[in-house]
């Protein structure tokens, strides 16, 4: 079975609850093995860049990176809560968060203290109907496609950002997959911390095979979707894969100390806008 039906049928079943889609992706990858699914390279476990080494090793104090919290107005949903760094930069980081979670997570984490530290301007937002922001109100658009997509695409010009590297954990993959497809032009870069497909579940291949926005994939080694959805990022041209030993769904709670390295790494060898 192809990796995009896997998830085509992983999406239909979604419907049901987080927890049934976990224990349906378990089974299918138990069945899979047989089928030439392959296990993850253990060299996608090393790592030599010293500049992120080097970041992560200076970050003795996160307490004093300012952190700004306030609400912005997006079409179609309303006021949005957003958390964001008081770095000025031209290099800017919008996160997502993953299902029973707010953007307070990428704070808890030290992730917006960690970006601000290293230069960057990142943002967390509540997405609709997580946190206090409310749920978002499906009105038709005549010049865009109504949906998640369309808040994502609204959301990004609501909070000025220069094309954007968008992080993406778990059931947030349905704001930012399609918009990253769609709209290549928007974005500097995409990190899919075992990012759902969402609500693109119905889509061809040649949607990712064709998109040549440079994408970091990250998941755990304990994650049993995460091989799957890692197939069809695999598929983009300019994609790279990060394992994280010993880690589950939400990999990035697990073991933030080697996600951050990822996440540096990553940014530090992107193509920013001047």
């Amino acid at each position: 079975m192809k990796p995009l039906q896997v998830m085509r049928i992983a999406g239909i079943v979604s419907l049901i609850g987080l927890f049934t889609v976990h224990s349906f992706i378990a089974v299918t990858h138990k069945n899979a093995k047989g089928r030439g699914i392959s296990n993850v390279n253990n060299n996608q476990y090393k790592t030599s860049n010293v500049k992120a080494d080097s970041i992560l090793e200076s970050l003795d104090s996160y307490a004093d990176a300012k952190l700004v919290e306030k609400f912005v107005a997006v079409r179609d949903v309303g006021d949005v809560f957003c958390i964001s760094t008081d770095q000025e930069s031209k290099r800017h980081v919008l996160l997502f968060h993953g299902a029973l979670r707010s953007s307070e997570v990428w704070q808890e984490t030290k992730t917006l203290q960690i970006l601000s530290k290293a230069g960057y301007h990142a943002v967390a937002v509540d997405l609709p109907a997580a946190g206090k922001t409310p749920r978002l109100r499906r009105r038709a658009t005549h010049q865009y496609q109504t949906g998640p997509t369309d808040f994502t695409y609204q959301l990004v010009s609501t909070l000025e950002l220069n094309k954007p590297v968008l992080v993406s954990a778990g059931s947030s993959g349905k704001f930012s997959v399609r918009f990253v497809q769609l709209y290549p032009e928007n974005v500097t870069g995409f990190v899919a911390v075992s990012a759902s497909i969402g609500e693109t579940y119905f889509a061809k291949e040649e949607d990712f095979t064709t998109c040549s926005v440079p994408t970091l994939s990250i998941y755990g080694d304990m994650d049993t979707g995460g091989v799957y959805k890692d197939e069809l990022y695999k598929l983009m041209p300019n994609s790279q894969t990060k394992v994280i030993k010993n880690a589950k769904y939400e990999c990035y709670l697990d073991n933030p100390e080697l996600f951050h390295k990822y996440l540096l790494e990553y940014l530090e060898n992107l193509d920013w806008p001047e």
